[in-house]
């Protein structure tokens, strides 16, 4: 199994913002050596070739174009932010640096086709489950005429003392 370039790049720049205060520092490194230990799809070349670069990153601008799949620049956002709050702090350069991916990704983003893509999606469950209830309501409505009538004044009943 081999990851794909996009998902290396993503975890090339984890590494490269890990180094984004001028420190790496334990728990940072730790952070990454999880990440790249835990990606299930990564080889053992790749494995190795990034646990490698932790002491000798490159720039998030050297790999940033690379990351090609919008989840996978939406996951180094979730890392980035693993990562800079893993020391208990979050400095001025690294709030810069997440402001920047963010506003990076976004930009790569159609928010308005994603939107209608959402909006769509709603409609067709609001729909499906419309059409669940009117079958339900069916079903029980067969169920309540199948009932004798001395059966369904038992019923009419009990729901009117509810």
């Amino acid at each position: 199994m081999s990851a794909t370039d996009s998902q290396v790049a993503m975890l090339e720049a984890a590494i490269a913002l890990a180094h984004a205060d001028g420190k790496l520092d334990e728990q940072e490194q730790a952070k990454l050596t999880h990440f790249v230990r835990g990606h299930a799809a990564l080889s053992e070349t790749q494995r190795t070739e990034l646990l490698d670069k932790i002491a000798h990153p490159v720039t998030l601008d050297a790999v940033w174009s690379r990351i090609s799949d919008v989840h996978d620049r939406a996951h180094l956002i979730n890392i980035a932010n693993s990562i800079f709050w893993s020391d208990g702090l979050l400095c001025h350069n690294e709030q810069e640096v997440l402001q920047h991916i963010h506003d990076a990704h976004m930009a790569t983003l159609d928010v308005e086709n994603a939107m209608k893509e959402l909006t769509d999606m709603a409609q067709k469950q609001r729909l499906e489950r419309a059409k669940e209830i009117a079958e339900q309501q069916a079903e029980q409505q067969k169920a309540f005429k199948k009932k004798s009538v001395v059966d369904r004044i038992k019923l009419y009943v009990a729901d009117l003392l509810l």
